[in-house]
């Protein structure tokens, strides 16, 4: 009976976790995510297994309606972006892709995937392009070159003893399942979040990293080129500015401290808009069309669901003004 009652605050504890894991488990089912409880979602934005109506598929890796562009008519429109256009979360017809091309008439080629950055954009393009022949390639992308542009730094030697690859493999598995559980994903982002914002955070990114930045848009620009379509460029929109980012909600600021991030919530919001002066440095060195998103979106927080991602407000803004500068263009290249 004495073990038992030494238990009860421990077993108390474990109850109230096991509960609350449950319900974040169900919650995130519903919203269409795989859980490792409930396991394959059934959400209603999944296509269902037989007759997909758009991509991706193996032949197809674009989250566009099907469509042969070999026997188009209309302009083609190679999106390339991540989470901000594919936003899974959103109907097809419902994201900022489509919206543009179906208001441009165009069609829309949305090779956007959540957690890439303009390398696998370049990738894409280089391994696609070609069978898909895109008119105009436009590029919406900075968030997570923000977080690779920070790994540029040199590692720094602690003198501690790397653990042997037997024991990084069996840390790494416990790891790997621990973090597919719900709780452990919000105990990790509040807690570890709430430390890191307290610790020694930077400013502003490096010259040498901006540098890396705009050599890779210059990159992009010319595999695009390559390919006889027109690169576009558009300059990157979030949900608060300078002037609004002391309002940012403490669970967005905690967000930002996952993925290996050594930026302060200032240096965001400074290193997108030293980017975004980037992009508009090589759009006029290269003399190519930009679309300049950021002084029309940035700072609205009406527009967004967190920092980077649209709301169906958002994506009709931002859509039409995409739609705007297409139809502009195509009328211009004659097409």
């Amino acid at each position: 009976m004495k073990t038992i009652r030494t238990l009860q605050p421990i077993l108390f504890i474990l109850f109230w976790l096991l509960a609350a894991e449950l319900v974040l488990e169900f919650r995130h089912y519903k919203k269409g995510f795989n859980t490792p409880i409930f396991g394959q979602a059934q959400g209603d934005n999944l296509q269902p297994a037989t007759a997909p109506q758009h991509g991706p598929t193996p032949e197809f890796p674009f989250r566009s309606h099907f469509v042969n562009t070999e026997d188009a008519t209309r302009p083609t429109v190679w999106f390339a972006s991540a989470s901000y256009a594919e936003h899974i979360s959103f109907p097809v017809d419902s994201i900022f892709p489509t919206i543009a091309c179906t208001l441009a008439n165009c069609t829309p080629l949305n090779a956007s995937r959540a957690g890439i950055s303009i390398r696998q954009n370049i990738d894409d393009l280089q391994q696609f392009g070609q069978q898909f022949t895109p008119d105009f390639v436009i590029l919406y992308q900075m968030s997570g070159d923000v977080l690779a542009l920070q790994k540029l730094d040199a590692s720094i030697d602690t003198g501690v003893p790397s653990p042997t690859s037997e024991q990084t493999s069996i840390i790494e598995t416990i790891r790997n399942k621990l973090a597919r559980f719900s709780s452990h994903i919000h105990l990790k982002e509040y807690l570890g979040g709430t430390i890191k914002l307290n610790g020694p955070l930077k400013a502003s990114l490096s010259a040498h990293q901006i540098s890396e930045f705009e050599k890779l848009v210059n990159t992009f620009v010319d595999r695009a080129e390559a390919l006889q379509a027109t690169p576009v460029l558009a300059t990157f929109a979030t949900m608060y500015s300078a002037d609004n980012v002391h309002q940012m909600p403490y669970g967005i600021r905690t967000s930002f401290m996952r993925y290996g991030n050594k930026l302060s919530i200032e240096g965001w919001v400074n290193a997108i808009s030293v980017l975004n002066d980037s992009l508009r440095k090589v759009a006029a060195q290269r003399n190519i069309p930009i679309v300049d998103l950021e002084p029309l979106m940035t700072g609205k927080t009406e527009l967004f669901v967190d920092y980077v991602h649209f709301n169906k407000q958002g994506h009709q803004l931002i859509g039409r003004t995409l739609a705007q500068s297409l139809s502009l263009m195509e009328r211009n290249d004659g097409i």
